[in-house]
């Protein structure tokens, strides 16, 4: 008879707590992402008006000390098909890296490609 009682009640908490933690996962993934986007484009942007070597020596230290992105400067680099004229091994692409990729797209006016997966302590655009 308890059973009969309990079974629903335990298997309705369940489901709830599950469909509630994807989508609190899903929103917070997606914020994040649009976020750091939105940082980078204001990095990268900086950098479009003026290529000299202070101010990219400034956009580096505003960067660091705003977002604590480390930046890096390749005069005239062109990004090959794969991104970088390095080989680079990437591993199949998580939904929070697509969430990313897809915030920088939205967000970014430049060719980037992005590396998720060589360094785990680093995002590499």
């Amino acid at each position: 008879m308890l059973m009969i009682i309990l079974t629903p009640m335990i298997l309705v908490q369940v489901v709830t707590v599950l469909i509630f933690y994807e989508r609190h996962w899903d929103t917070v993934t997606r914020y994040m992402a649009a976020n750091l986007a939105a940082d980078m484009t204001v990095v990268v942007d900086r950098l479009a008006t003026d290529k000299s070597e202070t101010r990219i020596a400034d956009i580096k230290d505003y960067a660091w000390s705003y977002f604590y992105f480390e930046v890096s400067w390749q005069d005239d680099g062109i990004l090959t098909k794969q991104g970088t004229t390095a080989p680079v091994t990437y591993a199949p692409v998580t939904y929070a890296g697509e969430t990313f990729r897809n915030s920088l797209e939205n967000r970014l006016r430049y060719p980037f490609e992005t590396d998720l997966t060589s360094d785990p302590e680093r995002i590499i655009v």
